[in-house]
């Protein structure tokens, strides 16, 4: 399992390095707003929140809780990710 900051770091990876990488950074787009919030996330790979696989594995991206900027969030609410691995 990895752990980073911007999900990224996935595109960096030359093989699976791992089952599964947790990462947050993306805010969900933080101020959500239809068709438009995509191009506001600050991330080269399609990444927004939720789980991704990809050819070097899986990918788990959080909204989390926090802000940046702007104090304040839009259609995106803050949430705390419970994960349970088998």
């Amino acid at each position: 399992m990895v752990f980073t900051h911007n999900p990224d770091t996935t595109l960096s990876y030359r093989k699976n390095i791992a089952d599964l990488t947790i990462a947050g950074h993306t805010h969900g787009g933080q101020i959500r707003l239809p068709l438009i919030y995509k191009f506001a996330i600050p991330c080269k790979g399609d990444f927004d929140q939720g789980l991704y696989q990809s050819t070097t594995g899986k990918t788990f991206v959080t909204s989390g809780l926090g802000e940046v900027g702007l104090p304040m969030r839009l259609g995106i609410p803050p949430v705390i990710d419970i994960l349970e691995l088998y």
